[in-house]
C-alpha cells in the first residue's frame, strides 16, 4: 500500500511538471483562432497530423497547416524556407538540423522562460537533458525535436568471421574485441583488409573519401570534436582552426590529426588501406559483402534492412569510437527540431504546439509512425548500461548523453570547406595539415562576413 501511494505521489509531481512545462512555454491558448504554418524536409504530413490529434481536440482555436517542402537536398529545402520568410510568406514552425540553430538564431523566437523556472529546465522534465542543451544556444533554447540520430560502426559479422579463418590467435582475439580508439579501429581495419597496390581486394571498412563514404562532413565532424578543434577562437575574432595545441609544452595538430585518421582508410599507403571511390555506393557494398563496416547512422541500418532484411543476423553495431577512450566521450548527435519563425504571427500558439510535441505521447507516437529514434527522457546512456545488454537499436539512443556540436555559422560554407580538404590529401596528395591549413585561410576568408563564427 505505501508503495503504491509512493508511485502515485511520483505520478502526480510529474504531472505537475509537465502542466508547469505548458505553461511556462505557451501560456494559455490564444482566445482568438490561430493558423499555424509547420513546413517539413521530409513526406511526414499524414504523420503529423495522426501525433497532433489530442493537440487539435484540446485547442479548437489553433488550426495547424502542415506542408511537405519538396527539396531536391538540405540546402535546397533551407533556402527554400529561408526566402519565403524573407518575402513574408514563411512558416510560423519549421524544421532545422541542430547544428543549424547558431546560423538561424536571430531569425528565431526562443522560448519565453518566465515563471520560476526557465524553458531549458522544463524541457529537460520530458527531454534527454543533453539533447535539450543541444537545442540552447547563447543560453535560450531555440528548438523542440521529436527525434535525433547518432554515428556508430556498423559491421557485418559474418564478413569477419569468415575473412578472418587463418589468423593467429592472437589477432583473432583482437578482432573479437570491438575497437573503442582510433588505433584499433586502424589495426582492426588493416588486419581484415586486403589490398594490391591501390586496387582494393577486401576492404573492412567504408570510409575515407567524399564521394562515397556516408555523411563525410558529419563523420570528419565526429573526428574533430573529439580532437577539441574548433574553427574560431572563444572570443570569435580569430581563426585557429589550423593551429597547434601544446600538451605538456610539446605542439601538437589535433585538426591535422582528425584529418590524416579520417583519409588515412584511403590513402594505399596506409595499413589500414581499405576504401576508394571504385567502390561504390557504401551500403550497396555493405550488402553485398564487398565491405565488412560502415560508420552511419540509425537511418542508415535502416537503409541496410530496406535493400536486404536478411542480413539482420549478421549485423553488430558497436559505439563510435574515441581518440582518447580514457577520456570522457564525445559522440555526433544530429537531428532535425523544431523552430518559430521570429516573424510568425501567432508566436504563444507555436510554443504551445511545441510544448506539446515534447510531452511522451507525441514522441512515442511519433518514433511508432516513423521508425525513428525519440529523445523523451529515459535512462539509456553508455554510462548506465554495458553495451553488451544493449540491443543494436539503442547503441545510437545511449550516444544521445555524449553528443557535441560541432559550431558552424554557416554550416554549408563549413561542410564544403572540409570535404575539399579531404579530396586535398586523398586527391592532391597534400599533407593534411597543408590541408588543414587551406581550410584555415578559406574560414579567414569566411570571417569577415562572419559566416563560420560561434
Amino acid at each position: 500500500m505505501k508503495r503504491g501511494l509512493i508511485i502515485l505521489a511520483g505520478l502526480g509531481v510529474l504531472l505537475i511538471l509537465v502542466v508547469v512545462f505548458m505553461n511556462i512555454f505557451g501560456g494559455k491558448t490564444p482566445d482568438s483562432k490561430s493558423a499555424l504554418k509547420v513546413w517539413l524536409p521530409f513526406d511526414e504530413v499524414a504523420t503529423y497530423k495522426k501525433i497532433s490529434k489530442e493537440f487539435q481536440a484540446k485547442h479548437s482555436s489553433i488550426d495547424l497547416e502542415f506542408r511537405y517542402i519538396d527539396a531536391k537536398d538540405a540546402k535546397d529545402y533551407e533556402a527554400t524556407v529561408i526566402n519565403a520568410i524573407a518575402d513574408g510568406e514563411g512558416p510560423d514552425i519549421w524544421l532545422a538540423r541542430f547544428d543549424w540553430i547558431p546560423k538561424h538564431a536571430a531569425k528565431s523566437l526562443p522560448a519565453s522562460s518566465g515563471g520560476l523556472t526557465d524553458a531549458v529546465t522544463q524541457l529537460k522534465v520530458l527531454v534527454q537533458s543533453n539533447i535539450v542543451d543541444l537545442n540552447t544556444y547563447n543560453g535560450e533554447l531555440y528548438g523542440v525535436p521529436l527525434f535525433a540520430d547518432s554515428l556508430a560502426i556498423i559491421y557485418n559479422s559474418d564478413f569477419y568471421r569468415e575473412n578472418s579463418q587463418n589468423f593467429s590467435q592472437k589477432n583473432l582475439a583482437f578482432l573479437d574485441q570491438y575497437p573503442k580508439s582510433w588505433a584499433e579501429l586502424k589495426r582492426n581495419v588493416g588486419l581484415i583488409s586486403s589490398n594490391s597496390g591501390a586496387t582494393i581486394k577486401r576492404s573492412g571498412l567504408a570510409m575515407g573519401t567524399v564521394k562515397n563514404t556516408l555523411a563525410p562532413a558529419d563523420v570528419l565532424t565526429a573526428f574533430l570534436l573529439q580532437s577539441n578543434s574548433t574553427i574560431l577562437s572563444e572570443d570569435g575574432k580569430d581563426v585557429i582552426f589550423n593551429l597547434a595545441a601544446f600538451k605538456k609544452g610539446k605542439p601538437t595538430f589535433p585538426t591535422a590529426e582528425a584529418l590524416s585518421f579520417y583519409t588515412s582508410f584511403a590513402s594505399p599507403k596506409a595499413t589500414n588501406y581499405s576504401w576508394n571511390a571504385a567502390m561504390g555506393d557504401p551500403v550497396e557494398a555493405f550488402v553485398a559483402g564487398k565491405t565488412g563496416a560502415l560508420i552511419g547512422y540509425y537511418s542508415t541500418l535502416q537503409a541496410i534492412l530496406d535493400q536486404d532484411p536478411t542480413i539482420w543476423q549478421k549485423i553488430i553495431v558497436t559505439p563510435m569510437v574515441q581518440k582518447n577512450p580514457k577520456a570522457e566521450r564525445i559522440d555526433f548527435v544530429m537531428g532535425w527540431t523544431h523552430l518559430v519563425n521570429r516573424d510568425s504571427t501567432a508566436p504563444e500558439a507555436a510554443w504551445q504546439y511545441l510544448s506539446y510535441l515534447a510531452q511522451d505521447t507525441a514522441q512515442y507516437d511519433y518514433a511508432e509512425s516513423t521508425g525513428r529514434i525519440e529523445v523523451a527522457k529515459r535512462d539509456r546512456g553508455l554510462a548506465e548500461r554495458s553495451e553488451a545488454n544493449m540491443s543494436r537499436d539503442e547503441i545510437f539512443g545511449a550516444q544521445f548523453d555524449t553528443g557535441q556540436l560541432f559550431i558552424k555559422r554557416e554550416w554549408q560554407l563549413v561542410d564544403v570547406v572540409l570535404q575539399d580538404a579531404i579530396n586535398q590529401v586523398i586527391v592532391s596528395h597534400r599533407t593534411a595539415q597543408n590541408a588543414i591549413d587551406s581550410a584555415a585561410s578559406r574560414f579567414k576568408v569566411f570571417l569577415q562576413d562572419a559566416s563560420v563564427g560561434q
